[in-house]
């Protein structure tokens, strides 16, 4: 059975070339970190997956209690929408987050094919969402989204205060069981993120409306150990961090070099 199934849009035409390096999908993988816990997930990544709209439908039709999808501002835009339809079509509920979401929810759901918005981080609220669709929760309990009021086409768009920012110590090893994480090393490299936010205020920077200027991270020890989780079990030799500002903590920074 699926409980949930998740999508990693691509972003443009160049990801189809199997020679180009597609990075792990580390946004999905972390904010399935909790709810991997308790459900069963599915992740289907676009970027690699030729038949990704076969299999898409193969597990729609196990019912799972929603279809969610990242995305960026762009071109992932036209791609996540597609598979939304195709989710909403076969009935089953659509949560859209990540950057383009978090930014300009109400555009979001302004389509037919897109049901609710997940908006900040949204480890804990992924959780919430399915206690929410196995009906131990009521909507408007759960932090951290945006949603209709009803299917009219008069409906109003309802926003729930925001989820606190995720404990990333409590991540725990990332869900790898759910890709194929060979397919996403390159040069024996993998990407990582250890932090989120920053406290500065360029005004170029994604950073200053998703985080506010605020900055967490995982500690010293905690990054090590995930570090040698991929290390370890996937030989690889180096890790890339995929982050804004590694170096605001520089007692940690100093610590993991030595």
């Amino acid at each position: 059975m699926t409980d949930v199934v998740l999508f990693q849009p691509k972003s443009d035409l160049s990801d189809e070339s199997v020679s180009r390096s597609i990075s792990i999908p580390l946004s999905l993988l972390q904010v399935a970190s909790f709810l991997h816990k308790k459900h069963s997930i599915v992740l289907i990544d676009q970027r690699i997956e030729k038949n990704w709209k076969n299999r898409l439908l193969t597990e729609l039709k196990k019912k799972p209690l929603f279809f969610g999808t990242t995305c960026y501002t762009g071109e992932p835009i036209k791609w996540a929408l597609e598979a939304s339809k195709i989710a909403k079509t076969a009935g089953i509920p659509v949560v859209w987050g990540g950057i383009h979401a978090t930014l300009l929810p109400e555009q979001a759901l302004a389509n037919e094919n897109i049901d609710i918005v997940a908006y900040g981080e949204g480890e804990n609220t992924l959780v919430s969402l399915a206690d929410h669709f196995l009906g131990k929760r009521p909507i408007n309990d759960i932090k951290g989204i945006y949603y209709k009021s009803d299917s009219s086409d008069e409906a109003k768009i309802i926003k729930n205060p925001p989820a606190q920012p995720t404990d990333l110590n409590k991540l725990g090893p990332l869900p790898t069981d759910i890709i194929n994480v060979n397919r996403y090393i390159n040069n024996k490299t993998i990407g990582f993120a250890s932090s989120r936010g920053c406290p500065f205020s360029c005004t170029f920077c994604i950073n200053v409306p998703i985080y506010g200027r605020k900055y967490h991270a995982m500690s010293a020890d905690n990054t090590f150990e995930q570090a040698k989780f991929f290390i370890e079990k996937f030989k690889i030799t180096y890790l890339l961090f995929l982050e804004a500002d590694f170096f605001i903590d520089k007692k940690k920074a100093w610590s993991l070099q030595n």
